[in-house]
């Protein structure tokens, strides 16, 4: 179980500032900072810019050569196909909007038929969007736990 003190957190207040050419690619730093650490600091983020990912498109896949992930899945667990969940079509067209999105950029592909099929999720955010998440939880049963 990973202990969530852990966690680190912003200190202080936040200074924001942009980093890209639109009003979407900006970060944050500490607004306390003394000017002799921040200035060199922005600098080397702006210097870096090449290196962030605003979009999934700017994130390129990585070679499975290189890493690659198996779930540890118990062999005597059958698989589970969950019934299909009616979500409002308000709902399904940001569904539909994401979808789209992920297949375009190559993180996501389409199967013909899955051994382990979860339904999508649409999660209210504390700031009014929507979170498409899945629901993982028959195959997280069938998981041993660490």
């Amino acid at each position: 179980m990973i202990d969530e003190h852990l966690r680190p957190e912003p200190q202080g207040d936040l200074e924001k500032f942009w980093v890209g050419e639109t009003k979407d690619e900006f970060t944050f730093v500490n607004r306390n900072l003394p000017y002799r650490l921040k200035g060199p600091l922005i600098e080397a983020i702006q210097a870096n810019i090449d290196h962030f990912s605003w979009t999934p498109v700017d994130m390129p896949g990585i070679d499975l050569d290189f890493m690659s992930h198996r779930l540890a899945v118990r062999s005597e667990v059958q698989p589970v196909v969950q019934k299909k969940r009616k979500i409002s079509s308000k709902r399904e067209n940001k569904v539909a909007k994401q979808r789209t999105s992920l297949l375009e950029v190559g993180f996501i592909r389409e199967l013909d038929y899955s051994t382990w099929l979860s339904n999508v999720v649409l999660v209210k955010k504390a700031n009014g969007k929507w979170r498409m998440c899945v629901d993982y939880s028959d195959l997280n049963k069938a998981c041993p736990k660490n």
